[in-house]
């Protein structure tokens, strides 16, 4: 039995894309001035021009999302009902440990290193009890990363990624341990290094993966809540909270709590508002107020300029260019009176940095075919989907901050999905014969 691929209206890249930059965009060029000035110190920079240049990036993305998902290759195919059978689980399981323990390597190295510096749990100690300017210490004299060592703890993503498979396949039993222990060191992360979207990074593909495979996948439970077509509001409610409990220890009660300017619920929401706002705002500065043209993939390929060794071969490749890395990226925004609290570039409008308005769109089209494509492989349940699309999902909730995708931290995710995919898909095509034609007794087991 066969059934055409079913999802819901957030799962598809040209919406999520499209209501991200709306809903930042009109706050950014409607709010006046004066707010930018009282609550973010820094000047208003989001015009009419850049408030277009947003929307044309949002229609070519939605324009190649269309091709990708619609365009290539015809109409949907329909797909078997039971792809699980289809699905070589050992090699799943193996993933799953793979990425595990790689995760895990990376937090004890940093561990360790914080340990070398002489990071001890006197210090931890003032840190958990919200001794005044012991978090802000403890972040910057005793968590360094190990440069491409400690970003490994991203191999967390592929971990969340497979347990949903298998746990969704075989029982969260044999998974949930380890996903628990992924999730916590997570939560550690984002309190002691302020990275809260440690937690965001872990919970985002996971949940994107079981959607399909437990509610709206062809073979999967047959259920489909009403509720499932509102989980974005449940995710804007939770994320104030989430964001103002760890702003508490971060800034609040490092900084703002004695300055009777605002509460704690005024100053998170409106924390939480400035960081998305002022992200606009920046790129809007670069691009119309500044005019930046970097004519080089500063942004879109950003890993190039951080790793060791092909930071100095592409600095020499592009000697010129207004700003080659994050600190003389930030010294041009202070140079112009922008507040370096707010640093975050605009993802959306960095391609436009990078390449011009021309080559932006173009780029920004490109990755729409792409992300329209993993989509329509999502839909489907096909191994590149369901590996790529849930961690795609998650740099594309990203891109009003920061291109996520195009970040060093990016690279062993990416890695492994990439691999992962390979390795299920030609499995897939070579089993192709023998699981359509045997029974679920005889599909690979865990």
């Amino acid at each position: 039995m066969t059934t055409r691929s079913r999802s819901v209206w957030w799962l598809n890249p040209a919406t999520v894309f499209t209501l991200a930059c709306v809903c930042i965009a009109l706050p950014a060029y409607l709010l006046p001035a004066r707010v930018y000035e009282q609550y973010w110190r820094t000047g208003k920079h989001f015009d009419g021009l850049a408030l277009l240049a947003t929307f044309a990036c949002a229609a070519v993305f939605s324009v190649g999302s269309l091709v990708g998902d619609f365009g290539i290759g015809g109409p949907a195919k329909r797909v078997q009902d039971r792809w699980a059978e289809r699905i070589p689980w050992t090699s799943v399981r193996h993933l799953f440990h793979t990425s595990f323990y790689l995760c895990l390597f990376g937090y004890l190295v940093w561990i360790g290193a914080a340990v070398a510096r002489g990071a001890n749990l006197a210090l931890l100690t003032e840190v958990i009890s919200g001794s005044k300017g012991a978090l802000y210490v403890f972040q910057h004299d005793y968590l360094s990363t190990v440069g491409g060592i400690t970003t490994l703890t991203e191999c967390g993503i592929p971990a969340m990624i497979f347990g949903g498979m298998l746990g969704n396949h075989a029982g969260f039993r044999l998974v949930w341990r380890k996903m628990l222990v992924i999730f916590l060191l997570a939560l550690v992360r984002a309190f002691l290094n302020s990275e809260r979207f440690a937690m965001i990074e872990l919970a985002v593909p996971f949940l994107i993966l079981l959607v399909n495979v437990r509610y709206i996948a062809p073979g999967g439970s047959g259920m489909r809540p009403k509720l499932l077509r509102f989980a974005p509001v449940f995710g804007m409610v939770g994320l104030p909270v989430l964001f103002t409990t760890f702003e508490y220890f971060r800034s609040w009660n490092n900084f703002y709590a004695t300055s009777g300017d605002y509460s704690l619920v005024e100053f998170g929401l409106s924390r939480l508002l400035g960081y998305y706002v002022t992200s606009f705002n920046n790129g809007a500065f670069l691009l119309t107020k500044a005019k930046v043209i970097l004519s080089a993939p500063f942004f879109t390929m950003h890993f190039l300029w951080t790793f060791p060794v092909l930071s100095g071969l592409v600095r020499s490749l592009f000697p010129k260019i207004a700003f080659d890395s994050d600190s003389s990226f930030v010294e041009v925004l202070q140079n112009y009176g922008v507040n370096p609290e707010f640093n975050s570039s605009d993802g959306v409008l960095n391609p436009l940095v990078d390449f011009g308005v021309g080559g932006g769109l173009l780029y920004w089209f490109a990755i729409g075919i792409v992300c329209g494509l993993l989509y329509r492989l999502y839909k489907q349940q096909r191994p590149a989907g369901l590996c790529l699309y849930p961690f795609i999902y998650l740099g594309l909730i990203e891109t009003p901050l920061a291109l996520y995708w195009s970040e060093g931290k990016a690279l062993p995710p990416y890695i492994l999905l990439l691999v992962s995919t390979l390795t299920l898909t030609v499995y897939r095509r070579r089993s192709r014969g023998w699981l359509v034609t045997a029974g679920p007794e005889n599909s690979e087991a865990i």
